[in-house]
């Protein structure tokens, strides 16, 4: 748990800084040392759980939920520690961030046909994120768009999630994009993925981090769906799955899986693909019979070239009653920085944030959105 003079800390950085929304971090880089010289060649070593078998269920832990996490220190300590996710993925030298031409190439990463069968959470025979790990990691979370999907959402949580250290699950986590600044303003993170490519993704980066941060962290593989028996009945105070419900066939089961996980009146958080806005892409591209079946349509192809499936926001809401949790809130994502190119200046960067951050919370801006972000809160038992 963060202590006060930490928070006030953090706080006090912040505001030297300007109150800048998008920050530098530092990269804590482990070093190994023979004969007292060090050695560059480390391999990095990562501990991940694959869950098998359900363990006879743990002790349920209280809910944080009557706790609020929009306390002005609070919100200084996550604002500082979503900036820092930015500069870290940029620390090996890789360009930060970058930016592509939005047809054929968009964001650096070039198209490919896949479905959304094979690259959805969950397949068991060999990892189809394997092959996309790098451009995923390296890629679209170093784009403009990355940064500012990460901050966008991490303020937004802010008015949901209770304070540290709350224990949060991270479902489809991947590399950690979520996970981590979470675990830097001090809560208790499992980070649950099929992927062994992305859990190995996310070892290597939580290896980077300070001790106190890497002892925050848990990473465990399972699908999904499985959840509750891979953590063996646990119930967390938030569960998130953010970016996971567009390459699953069917949502009902996932979401079903995300509200078991949920402690009574915990959050759950979850962020999907836009039906209502399909066409506006191939539109923009000047695709315009693309475009013109996209209105009503389900289906994409997305950044990565994978094959994705769209939701509705009522229909999720639907979704998540049936499994007893209430819908709180929604908002946007992506508007502005995902219908055109953004450059790569820091101070740009943290102007368009601060403006998809307030677009994110007003019609009819949210409703344009690529991808919208769904709170709920776990209904309260009895």
């Amino acid at each position: 748990m963060l202590t006060r003079a930490e928070v006030s800390r953090h706080g006090r950085a912040v505001q030297a800084a300007g109150a800048a929304l998008l920050m530098p971090a530092p990269c804590h880089a482990p070093r190994a040392e023979a004969d007292g010289a060090p050695n560059a060649n480390v391999t990095v070593a990562y501990e991940v759980t694959v869950a098998n078998e359900p363990s006879e269920p743990v002790q349920r832990e209280p809910c944080y939920a009557s706790q609020g996490a929009s306390s002005p220190m609070v919100q200084a300590v996550l604002e500082r520690e979503v900036g820092q996710e930015a500069e870290a993925e940029s620390l090996d030298g890789r360009p930060h961030p970058v930016s592509g031409s939005r047809s054929r190439v968009r964001g650096g990463l070039q198209y490919r046909s896949r479905s959304a069968a094979d690259a959805r959470m969950g397949p068991m025979n060999g990892d189809p994120w394997a092959a996309l790990a790098d451009e995923f990691v390296e890629g679209a979370y170093a784009t403009v768009k990355g940064q500012v999907r990460t901050y966008v959402l991490h303020h937004q949580l802010l008015d949901h999630l209770p304070s540290p250290p709350a224990s949060v699950l991270d479902v489809g986590g991947g590399a950690g994009h979520q996970s981590f600044p979470l675990a830097r303003a001090g809560y208790e993170v499992t980070l649950l993925d099929s992927s062994p490519a992305m859990l190995g993704k996310a070892g290597h980066r939580r290896a980077r981090e300070a001790p106190e941060v890497r002892s925050r962290v848990r990473l465990l593989q399972a699908r999904g769906e499985d959840a509750a028996a891979a953590t063996e009945g646990r119930r967390f105070a938030a569960v998130l799955c953010h970016g996971v419900l567009m390459y699953v066939e069917d949502p009902d089961p996932l979401i079903g899986s995300l509200c078991a996980c949920t402690a009574p009146g915990g959050v759950v958080s979850v962020m999907a693909l836009n039906a209502a806005t399909l066409a506006v892409r191939p539109a923009l591209e000047h695709r315009w019979a693309d475009a013109l079946a996209a209105f009503g349509a389900r289906r994409e192809q997305g950044v990565l070239g994978v094959d994705t499936r769209a939701d509705t926001v009522p229909e999720l809401e639907e979704l998540l009653r049936a499994s007893g949790a209430e819908p709180a809130a929604w908002y946007g994502v992506w508007l502005f920085t995902d219908w055109m190119d953004v450059a790569a200046d820091p101070y740009e960067v943290r102007a368009v944030a601060a403006v998809e951050l307030e677009a994110s919370r007003r019609d009819p801006y949210r409703q344009l959105s690529r991808v919208f972000h769904l709170v709920a809160r776990a209904r309260e038992a009895g």
